[in-house]
């Protein structure tokens, strides 16, 4: 087995064991599950790229580009969806999750483009470390897949780098920090192995991303095992706690408009979440007389509120009474 072949087997060991790790801390939460999916990704890339290093014949090595293709073309739309996800400030809508699949749209345009052969490799080249993949460098397709890469990986960088500076905890101030900082470093390596060094060499350079992005799942792992991995999602966690308390919740900023509210919202008042986003969380529930209003938005800025009795009315106009319980977060 060439060296290659060994790092890449050693990466695809690392990235199921990340996957399974990540997966079994909190299996509902979707952030994880996209981190298993984006680990499975890679694991697979890893795993070709293997049997393709240790392939003694050049078509060996061209038949696994065939499998390896999806893969390294997908992974970056999924790391950028992966980020995506992390730093939302409430669970998304269905529509925020169907326009997380205009994300593949730019992946889809390469993979088509790469099905009549290789999209970016001119010629394999023989090295004592394995096959080596002589890009060219004068294809336009080449240096259009680079700015594809750099753009999703830098976008994503940039959430995670705002998402940590936003924060009020330093756990996860250092855990943006830490996946930043073991992303750039991973997206400059891989760069410099796919762009600068085989220009300068002409090419005989061994090009081993799959390898170099283990360099970013190093750091989640560390901020997995340091800080807990469950508080880089949060936000999302308590998302799934609030779904599914059998109560209508509201969740409204300083100013009392509304950010998001739960299922049993809708049941309650008969009228969709999404509608209430933006509104005033008093005006909803059409509180009567103006006076409770008063009472109430009186009692809120007093302290937390528990079992304040008013009345109030329906989306179809029914009354109906409210047990309110308000309280800071």
């Amino acid at each position: 087995m060439s060296l290659l072949a060994a790092a890449h087997f050693f990466v695809f060991l690392l990235y199921v064991y990340v996957g399974i790790r990540v997966g079994l801390a909190a299996p509902r939460s979707r952030t994880h599950r996209t981190f298993v999916l984006l680990a499975a990704t890679l694991a697979w890339w890893a795993l070709t790229l293997t049997f393709g290093h240790a392939s003694p014949t050049r078509e060996g090595y061209w038949d696994r580009l065939a499998w390896e293709r999806p893969a390294a073309l997908i992974f970056r739309a999924l790391l950028l969806q992966c980020f995506l996800v992390l730093t939302e400030a409430r669970p998304a809508s269905r529509a925020r999750r169907a326009a997380y699949l205009a994300l593949y749209g730019v992946a889809a345009v390469f993979l088509v483009r790469g099905l009549d052969g290789p999209l970016f490799v001119r010629e394999l080249g023989e090295s004592p470390y394995g096959w080596i993949e002589i890009p060219n460098l004068s294809a336009p397709w080449f240096w259009a897949f680079t700015l594809y890469y750099a753009g999703f990986a830098l976008a994503g960088f940039f959430l995670v780098w705002r998402w940590g500076a936003a924060a009020e905890d330093d756990a996860r101030r250092r855990q943006s920090r830490l996946v930043v900082g073991a992303g750039l470093a991973s997206f400059v390596l891989i760069v410099l192995d796919e762009t600068l060094a085989p220009a300068l060499a002409g090419g005989r350079v061994p090009a081993a991303p799959a390898v170099l992005i283990a360099v970013w799942m190093v750091g989640i792992a560390r901020a997995m095992t340091l800080h807990g991995f469950l508080l880089l999602t949060p936000r999302l966690a308590a998302g799934d706690i609030v779904e599914a308390i059998p109560d209508a919740i509201v969740l409204a900023d300083g100013e009392g408009r509304v950010l998001a509210a739960n299922g049993a919202f809708e049941r309650v008042f008969g009228v969709p979440r999404i509608s209430v986003v933006g509104r005033r969380w008093m005006d909803i529930a059409t509180l009567e007389p103006s006076a409770e209003r008063e009472r109430l938005d009186a009692a809120l800025h007093a302290g937390p509120v528990v079992g304040f009795e008013i009345s109030g009315r329906t989306g179809t106009g029914a009354a109906v009474p409210l047990a309110v319980s308000v309280s800071r977060v």
